[in-house]
């Protein structure tokens, strides 16, 4: 289970690499040309944004797929709508994340 303290390094890292960028330009950076963040694209964003190593970035991958990828149609990508709750809408500065997702991202993955 994720602690606040690792759901706090997630977003921080999120938004450090977004920069003065939104959200939904760093998404569409990393994004394939189906507009979605596949496995391999989400690790990459990862990496980039300094979010676990070499051993535990494939547990914050599939953390972030199971608690961001929707439940009613799983399809292991996340599409920008899905990565908006967990973000927010990128628009202003202090948007935030949904408080409905954080139980979620809390419970991301189990280390």
């Amino acid at each position: 289970m994720a602690t606040e303290a690792q759901t706090q390094e997630l977003l921080a890292a999120i938004k450090k690499l977004k920069g003065r960028g939104t959200y939904r330009s760093l998404f569409d950076k990393y994004a394939g040309d189906d507009a979605m963040l596949d496995g391999k694209e989400l690790l990459e964003l990862l990496e980039d944004a300094g979010v676990g190593n070499w051993a535990t970035r494939s547990m914050w991958r599939d953390g972030v797929m199971e608690a961001v990828d929707s439940k009613t149609a799983p399809d292991s990508k996340i599409s920008w709508p899905e990565l908006q709750q967990l973000v927010g809408d990128g628009v202003a500065s202090s948007a935030g994340p949904s408080p409905g997702l954080w139980v979620k991202v809390r419970r991301m993955y189990t280390v």
